[in-house]
């Protein structure tokens, strides 16, 4: 159907944490998953690559652009899942998509102000370098 080659690291990681989140959901009860925190660093540590460095004056933004990723993959598959279970006229199935949307406007928005330099992120957890398999 659709080709799963991702060759840019930061999407192959936000591919992957939908992954871990619908296993979660799946399994309830299950211990967290350590490739979250693994893929959340990663994406953490290319941000970092391809970000100019702000000065310090610039206000900070809450939570890094992984942990953000990683809140968009939790509400993307919760809403795939509630469109395959629910249907699309379930008011519930709207509200977690109108969540996703709300989630996508707000990466949106993080990723211009970094790009113009009126955000800077906090400092990141650099965890373990995830193996290629996980990308």
């Amino acid at each position: 159907m659709f080709s799963t080659t991702i060759t840019d690291p930061i999407c192959a990681a936000a591919h992957a944490l939908t992954d871990v989140h619908r296993i979660a959901r799946c399994h309830p009860g299950f211990p967290e998953n350590p490739a979250r925190s693994v893929l959340i660093a990663a994406i953490d540590r290319q941000v970092a690559r391809r970000t100019p460095v702000v000065d310090e004056s610039i206000p900070k933004h809450p939570e890094t652009v992984g942990a953000l990723i990683d809140r968009l993959a939790a509400a993307a598959d919760l809403a795939m899942h509630h469109l395959e279970t629910l249907g699309g006229g379930s008011e519930i199935t709207h509200r977690t998509w109108s969540d996703f949307a709300d989630l996508s406007l707000a990466y949106r928005d993080l990723v211009a102000d970094l790009a113009r330099g009126r955000k800077r992120l906090p400092p990141t957890a650099t965890g373990p370098i995830p193996p290629k398999d996980l990308l």
